[in-house]
């Protein structure tokens, strides 16, 4: 998630709060990721998105989330020194 949040900073995410656009821990696989989500209700679609430009987003369908799962929101996030 560079520039927003740097390898190893901590998160804190509300379990199962899943409410508007935002950022959000997600399970894929088996793995947690923290990452930038918009919903599209209206297509019935999710936008993940990677901050860093080195990763491409990716658009699903929301009845497509077999192996993603939303474990909630991060609602605050630690920046330290460097």
């Amino acid at each position: 998630m560079e520039p927003t949040l740097h390898y190893g900073e901590p998160v804190v995410y509300v379990r199962e709060f899943i409410q508007g656009d935002g950022i959000y821990v997600l399970a894929v696989n088996g793995e947690l990721l923290v990452k930038r989500l918009q919903f599209y209700k209206i297509f019935n679609r999710l936008h993940i998105i990677s901050d860093n430009t080195k990763y491409r987003s990716v658009e699903i369908p929301l009845e497509g989330l077999d192996n993603v799962r939303i474990q909630g929101k991060v609602v605050i996030w630690v920046h330290g020194e460097v």
